[in-house]
């Protein structure tokens, strides 16, 4: 039986809200910038990040 749904122990701020989120050791969770669907939801409504977002990531197509 292969452990490849494991994960190591995480720590992160959201990005949103500015919690401190510790992920538990061996449990599947792949949050690394939001502690939930709600606060990245919150944090991408605002069309301005939006905006910034697609900028910043056609310029790296860009460069590639």
């Amino acid at each position: 039986m292969r452990n490849d749904h494991l994960r190591e122990k995480r720590e992160f701020i959201c990005k949103k809200c500015g919690k401190k989120v510790v992920t538990l050791e061996g449990l599947l969770d792949r949050r690394t910038v939001f502690c939930s669907a709600l606060c990245s939801r919150r944090y991408w409504r605002h069309s301005t990040r939006r905006a910034e977002y697609k900028l910043k990531h056609d310029q790296q197509e860009n460069n590639i």
